[in-house]
């Protein structure tokens, strides 16, 4: 897992610059979880099945997660928290994408969902909107790429501190 901070001042200071030189300053191609205040970004360059199964995942672990356009925010979390809450919903995942899709708050999308038995609705809800195999594939490669998480900090913090010098709590 690679995690990057963020605080508001550095991405108003960076977002006049060009967006292309940002995502690539900030290696976004390759960052995982990114570090904002309180709440934890996971953007793992999914579908959007993908990234509500994700949220549904860690929603079924005890977090407060929602789907956020192409991240997964995670309320009250911390980025070094997620890898060991990760490899779990990896040792431990839910049996069928209908089972996940229980979780979900908001079903009934379509014309005809009001008249569906809620086993039925969860199953529809399940093959349009989620995918567990794709979900479960971003998260091992999220939890076996944690290995570069501490040469990125560097970078990061020399990237914020605009001086070349490390800040010692990019965090903050």
């Amino acid at each position: 897992m690679i995690c990057a901070f963020f605080g508001e001042l550095v991405i108003q200071r960076r977002a006049i610059g060009s967006p292309g030189t940002f995502f690539r300053e900030m290696t976004l191609d390759r960052t995982g979880i990114i570090q904002e205040g309180g709440q934890v970004l996971i953007l793992p360059w999914e579908s959007d099945q993908v990234l509500n199964t994700l949220a549904l995942l860690l929603r079924q672990h005890g977090l407060m997660a929602e789907r956020e356009g192409v991240a997964v925010s995670v309320q009250e979390c911390r980025c070094k928290d997620l890898p060991p809450l990760l490899a779990s919903i990896l040792s431990s995942p839910p049996a069928s994408a209908d089972q996940l899709a229980q979780l979900a708050e908001n079903k009934r999308a379509e014309k005809y969902d009001d008249y569906l038995p809620e086993d039925l609705l969860c199953s529809e809800f399940a093959s349009r909107m989620l995918d567990l195999e794709g979900a479960l594939a971003a998260i091992r490669y999220i939890v076996t790429s944690s290995a570069e998480e501490d040469n990125y900090f560097t970078k990061v913090a020399a990237w914020v501190d605009g001086a070349g010098q490390a800040n010692p709590s990019p965090g903050t």
